[in-house]
């Protein structure tokens, strides 16, 4: 999930992980910030941890990464609004899944950011499944220090649906 706040955006670890994992020309600026030691291990206790980002080539590059759940735009849904989301959003995945996997091999080979394309979109809906999660106490997750008060929101919110 990305958070775009006070001239930073806010990009959780394990979104940071799939982006220097699966997508090609990653900015220096923003491996180098990832990884730590030459290695970036992500697990259960640090996945949903937030770094930050200030350098403005980074704000725009993340900034234009559709796949990543976009905090500022869903903060304010309800539950039911979120769940018709992952719905479209799923159903985008299948019809472009469907289209590559009606292709003949040679265009298949020829049109592997389809591949890519139905991945980020499934790690779109599994991000948003776990944002819901959040909202229902399921998980944890620390949203950065400025967006607090949205917490308590989102909780309010909750209660008087």
């Amino acid at each position: 999930m990305k958070v775009l706040k006070n001239n930073a955006i806010y990009i959780q670890k394990n979104d940071l992980a799939y982006l220097v994992t699966t997508v090609q020309n990653v900015p220096d600026s923003i491996i180098s910030k990832a990884v730590k030691c030459g290695e970036m291990i992500i697990d259960n206790k640090h996945r949903y941890e937030f770094i930050k980002f200030t350098k403005k080539s980074d704000i725009a590059y993340l900034n234009q990464q559709n796949w990543l759940l976009d905090y500022n735009s869903i903060k304010d849904l309800t539950e039911k609004e979120m769940i018709t989301m992952g719905e479209n959003i799923a159903k985008e995945r299948n019809r472009l899944a469907k289209k590559f996997n009606s292709l003949p091999a040679e265009k298949r080979m020829q049109s592997l950011y389809m591949e890519l394309e139905c991945s980020q979109l499934e790690y779109k809906m599994n991000s948003l499944r776990d944002f819901i999660l959040y909202q229902q106490g399921r998980i944890s997750m620390e949203l950065p220090k400025e967006e607090k008060d949205s917490k308590l929101k989102v909780l309010v919110k909750s209660l008087f649906q």
